[in-house]
């Protein structure tokens, strides 16, 4: 038996559990399985560079995976694999963000022990049989693949996953209850939350005006980085300009949180100070060498190491994107006097 704190639930009649488990409970306690698995092409192998940057052992992976007639699972996406892969290991990297925020639903058909602690009647510990495959995802099986196959590939990945578990339905209960989450509930795509404006996403309006700068950068076909920015998490994320000069080592390298979201809306927000400092020099404000003069003191007073991953962009993290942006934003100002 393995024994995680949990809080009982009670909706209806029926009965269940919310909880935290740890990769290592995951890898030992879950059975991953789909009601079909062949290669189709949703089933391809992603192109050679994405294999490449997720390191997804794809042969190890899909023997881990099952096929049964009493499954309820679609056939694993790859892409989709790949694409949680890389955000779990943006999420490591920058620590500014959870990587699996939202609660998986998992099932059991062998029952648990809940043991409440004194005086409460819904908080205590739940004892769960330590048998490998004794529980099956009903939602987030994709969510836990991704973290299975960094494990596999030895990254350390010390997270606690919630989850919510029924030990108490029966075939018929879980099938229905995977059909009305997958059918019935409101699901946003994601291009959907990227459209909307900055100000139904940010309350401070420097925030929601450089949301909306961004996202107006990465939309308009006549923009030199349309499509390559990466807004809340999707897109390709590749920005190339005249940063990779004043920052070449930060910008080159994979250690360094340079090109998040983050930073990108500090650089934004000091684009009017930048364009300022280029008049000071007599410059053309809107000329790629004035702005890449005017910028030159980033280089010599902020460094590369500003933007070290674990260095000091870890160090000044101030209450989540919000405050890492002031910090930055600051920064890039005052380094232009």
């Amino acid at each position: 038996m393995i024994t995680v704190p949990t809080r009982r639930v009670k909706q209806f009649g029926v009965e269940f559990y919310q909880a935290g488990l740890s990769a290592k409970d995951i890898d030992r306690l879950v059975k991953f399985e789909v009601l079909g698995y062949s290669g189709g092409p949703a089933n391809e192998p992603p192109k050679k560079t994405r294999m490449n940057r997720s390191r997804v052992n794809w042969d190890s992976l899909e023997k881990r995976i099952g096929e049964s007639e009493t499954a309820y699972q679609r056939p694993v996406i790859r892409r989709k694999i790949d694409e949680l892969v890389a955000y779990y290991r943006e999420c490591k990297d920058a620590a500014t963000l959870p990587a699996i925020p939202g609660a998986v639903i998992i099932t059991s058909e062998k029952r648990f022990t809940f043991t409440p602690v004194a005086g409460q009647h819904d908080l205590g510990l739940l004892q769960i049989p330590e048998e490998h495959g004794v529980l099956r995802v009903l939602d987030g099986q994709h969510r836990l693949l991704a973290l299975h196959a960094l494990s596999q590939a030895g990254e350390n990945m010390t997270i606690e996953v919630p989850a919510v578990l029924f030990d108490s339905l029966d075939a018929r209960q879980i099938v229905e209850l995977f059909v009305t989450i997958n059918a019935k509930h409101t699901r946003l795509n994601p291009s959907h939350i990227i459209s909307l404006a900055g100000r139904k996403l940010y309350p401070d309006a420097n925030q929601a005006l450089a949301h909306d700068v961004i996202r107006s950068l990465n939309e308009d076909d006549t923009s030199p980085l349309h499509g390559e920015i990466k807004m809340l998490g999707t897109g390709r994320g590749r920005v190339s300009q005249a940063l990779s000069t004043t920052f070449p080592a930060a910008w080159a390298g994979r250690k360094y949180s340079i090109k998040t979201g983050a930073a990108l809306r500090a650089f934004i927000r000091a684009a009017p100070d930048v364009m300022a400092r280029a008049r000071e020099l007599r410059r053309d404000p809107f000329d790629l060498n004035a702005i890449r003069e005017a910028i030159k003191p980033w280089g010599e007073r902020l460094r590369d190491r500003r933007f070290e991953t674990e260095g000091e962009w870890k160090l000044k993290l101030a209450g989540g994107t919000r405050g890492t942006v002031e910090v930055l934003t600051r920064e890039l100002r005052d380094a232009l006097r």
